[in-house]
């Protein structure tokens, strides 16, 4: 009868510590999914400045980090030949700006669109839209498929052009 306890005993013992490290190995699954955002804020401005100036300006309602990726949630991003870059959802890597959703864009120069998708190089200063658009300029009008804005050059391509040009008599 003696022998019989001690190995109810046991089995209870190996019974808890079973479960007991069960328990750890799951919470430290929660904390391995939470450690991959390294960053998450609302309502924050981001400049790149220099010594004199500033050279651009982001304001996002929300946002996270991943590794080297900002994911950004209503986005408005400016700089020197930029008034605004506006878009629902976007993404910020490697000096390139892509948005989605309801983007909106108006140059310095007076180049306004609205489109569903439209990229920005930092480096290269293009504005790529991706998608169909309709933009105007003055009381210049331009839709088509696509549209890179070569910024440096002042040049437009357009994939599918349709516009409306006024010119002076």
């Amino acid at each position: 009868m003696v022998l019989r306890v001690e190995y109810i005993v046991i089995l209870l013992t190996v019974l808890t510590l079973f479960f007991s490290l069960s328990f750890d190995a799951e919470k430290s699954k929660k904390v391995a999914q939470v450690e991959k955002k390294d960053l998450e804020f609302d309502a924050t401005i981001f400049r790149e400045v220099d010594k004199n100036s500033t050279i651009s300006s982001a304001f996002a309602m929300s946002g996270t980090r991943v590794k080297d990726t900002l994911r950004l949630k209503n986005i408005k991003f400016s700089n020197s030949d930029i008034k605004y870059l506006i878009g629902n959802n976007s993404t910020y890597k490697n000096n390139v700006i892509t948005l989605n959703g309801d983007v909106k864009m108006l140059t310095v120069d007076g180049l306004y669109c609205e489109t569903q998708s439209a990229r920005y190089t930092k480096d290269d200063r293009v504005i790529y839209i991706l998608k169909p658009f309709r933009g105007h300029m003055g009381e210049n009008r331009l839709d088509g498929d696509t549209l890179r804005y070569f910024l440096n050059e002042k040049r437009i391509l357009v994939e599918n052009p349709r516009a409306i040009i006024i010119t002076a008599n």
